[in-house]
């Protein structure tokens, strides 16, 4: 991901409150077993509840390294602030849809946002894995 590095000051912060809530809760579970039962009475407990913390953390990680990521992408430009690469014309579309110069595109994308050649507007079906010819 382009190298981009977390803070762990802005991790540790942004799961404060659900680190501190889950641990409450882990002494809770120990808490609430008799003597001598702890960790018969609690370890399910305690393991479900660190899993839902640990997938909670991962997901976390993944979200703030795709911001951090997003944040340095310009939809606009390359690296220089230029177009890194220029879209071509839509081109001449013959009659039955295929563009001229295309490399097997049926459906192309034009100005205006039309499309050109679709199998719908032509009158083609999408084979759905039968035959839609027979008839019962």
């Amino acid at each position: 991901m382009d190298g981009k590095k977390l803070s762990p000051q802005e991790l540790i912060e942004s799961l404060r409150q659900e680190v501190e809530q889950t641990l409450s809760q882990v002494a809770e579970a120990v808490n609430s077993v008799p003597d001598g039962h702890v960790i018969r009475g609690s370890e399910h407990q305690v393991k479900d509840l660190m899993d839902r913390l640990r997938s909670r953390v991962f997901e976390q990680v993944l979200q703030m390294k795709a911001d951090a990521v997003e944040a340095s992408f310009s939809p606009g430009g390359g690296r220089n602030g230029a177009a890194d690469a220029e879209q071509g014309p839509c081109g001449e579309v013959q009659p039955d849809g295929v563009r001229l110069g295309g490399v097997g595109q049926a459906a192309v994308a034009c100005q205006g946002g039309a499309v050109r050649g679709s199998s719908r507007r032509r009158g083609i079906r999408p084979n759905r894995g039968h035959d839609q010819r027979r008839s019962k």
